[in-house]
């Protein structure tokens, strides 16, 4: 058997490993709120409404969402916010960014949760990123939505990996 065989055979095991996972459990759902569920002792927000980035950073706990949230924010859970709300408005949307600078700052994250470290793989432009780890897998490919990664021809991507990218709208290139 050839270590690329080898390799492939193992990241396509922790794949099926991680995806066995315990499922995402809404641990907050009330009507007029955004949802927020909990994996494996982190939170997640999957959409959270600018209106509610004032009343967060500055700590006002002025509904049951914001005494929630807040309450997770001072305990020190972790807490992913996926998307935020976006105005027309460029200006009002810097203060809104402020906001999110100050929650950042006590330790919430915005965008999706990494599998691995943003040093392993390289930003070539808003749409494409280099990649050069020596397996490509599923769990790489959760940060990422409408890009094309071009890996190195040494890169094993795994079937869970391409699965993933053809849901993702995600392009794989292998650089020759």
């Amino acid at each position: 058997m050839e270590l690329k065989e080898l390799i492939l055979i193992v990241a396509e095991a922790v794949e099926k490993v991680l995806a066995r996972r315990k499922p995402k459990e809404l641990v907050f759902n009330k009507t007029g709120f955004p949802p927020v569920s909990r994996q494996n002792g982190i939170y997640f927000i999957d959409f959270l409404p600018v209106r509610y980035l004032p009343l967060l950073a500055l700590g006002i706990a002025a509904d049951e969402f914001t005494v929630f949230v807040s309450s997770l924010i001072a305990g020190g859970a972790e807490i992913f916010v996926s998307e935020c709300e976006k105005t027309k408005n460029q200006n009002y949307n810097n203060l809104f960014n402020s906001y999110i600078n100050i929650l950042k700052t006590f330790g919430v994250k915005f965008g999706e949760p990494r599998a691995e470290p943003a040093a392993k793989s390289e930003r070539v432009s808003e749409s494409s990123i280099s990649y050069s780890k020596k397996v490509l897998t599923k769990q790489d490919l959760l940060q990422y939505k409408n890009i094309e990664i071009k890996a190195d021809k040494s890169v094993i991507v795994t079937d869970l990996a391409k699965e993933e990218a053809a849901r993702r709208g995600i392009k794989i290139t292998i650089k020759l």
